[in-house]
């Protein structure tokens, strides 16, 4: 998202059931504004908007959610930061580190995987390397799934990684030098997702299942992986964390004052505002479909 005016556009999109939203997204980097400028909204198994959505799309790459059979396929989707030893491992060296480094964390040490990674360059011009790894039977069954609805460019994305660019894109404190550590949280329609981030370096991610309902649940899936990452990063009592549960919508209300501490922050994405909608019509389709708002703009944002 470099530059200083609107980026290019990114498509992405969000399924809850049948239901689906697919946005096309453009980014201001100086007014640190998002701006939806295409939106539709409709069944995945209704065709007249399946043909509407790939017509208007063409071979326009589509970031699409990664589909699982099970629980067991989620929990092996692994999204971290690369040790590139501050810039100095390149080219081929770099391929075999995120190799070596992901092989390390994934569950099955002889299953096929597809690997990639990503380099950014930080604000304080430091290169900071992420990896991912997902199992390649996930991937290629994602791909699949869009492939025979007809979308000609379908791009498996990282929500993760969508979370944390809204949260440093559009966030009014994410460029500031405190607090170091953070925790984003984040109930998507199937699981609680979490990332660690120190300053605006994405360092770990992970994922649990809804087993426990409500707010309750998600806080509780924030304290383990809390707990989870700061043991990995060797966190002391003197690091403050700060943790953002975000939503597209309020917390419902007696749950954000049951949990209300100073370490915690509720951040509602601003629709409206920091988002805006290129006409009544794309926003109508987005703030009609709040659940899927927040997973759709993430990972359109992985083509911006």
């Amino acid at each position: 998202m470099a530059g200083k005016g609107w980026s290019k556009r990114g498509y992405g999109c969000a399924v809850v059931g049948e239901e689906c939203l697919a946005v096309g997204v453009r980014y201001h980097v100086s007014e640190r504004r998002l701006n939806v400028d295409e939106a539709w909204r409709g069944q995945l198994s209704d065709r007249g908007f399946v043909s509407l959505l790939t017509r208007a799309l063409g071979r326009k790459p589509l970031w699409v959610p990664l589909s699982f059979a099970n629980e067991a396929e989620r929990s092996d989707v692994k999204v971290c930061m690369v040790d590139d030893a501050d810039g100095k491992i390149r080219g081929n060296r770099l391929i075999e580190a995120v190799k070596s480094q992901l092989q390390a964390v994934e569950a099955n040490k002889a299953g096929d995987y597809i690997r990639t990674h990503t380099r950014f360059l930080l604000e304080s011009k430091r290169t900071h390397v992420v990896g991912a790894s997902v199992p390649r039977a996930t991937v290629d069954k994602s791909v699949a799934l869009w492939s025979g609805l007809g979308v000609l460019n379908p791009c498996v994305g990282s929500l993760r990684a969508g979370l944390v660019n809204l949260f440093l894109a559009l966030h009014p404190s994410a460029r500031a030098a405190e607090p170091l550590h953070r925790l984003l949280a984040y109930r998507s329609a199937d699981s609680d997702l979490f990332c660690y981030l120190q300053g605006q370096a994405f360092m770990d991610s992970g994922a649990s299942p809804w087993v426990v309902g409500g707010f309750e649940g998600l806080l509780d899936h924030l304290g383990a992986w809390g707990s989870d990452f700061a043991q990995k990063y060797r966190l002391t009592q003197s690091d403050q964390v700060k943790a953002y549960v975000l939503g597209s919508e309020p917390v419902p209300a007696g749950q954000e004052s049951s949990f209300s501490d100073e370490s915690i922050e509720y951040w509602v994405l601003p629709l409206g505002e920091t988002v805006t909608f290129a006409s009544p019509t794309v926003g109508k389709a987005v703030l009609g479909q709040r659940a899927l708002a927040f997973s759709a703009l993430g990972l359109a944002l992985h083509g911006v």
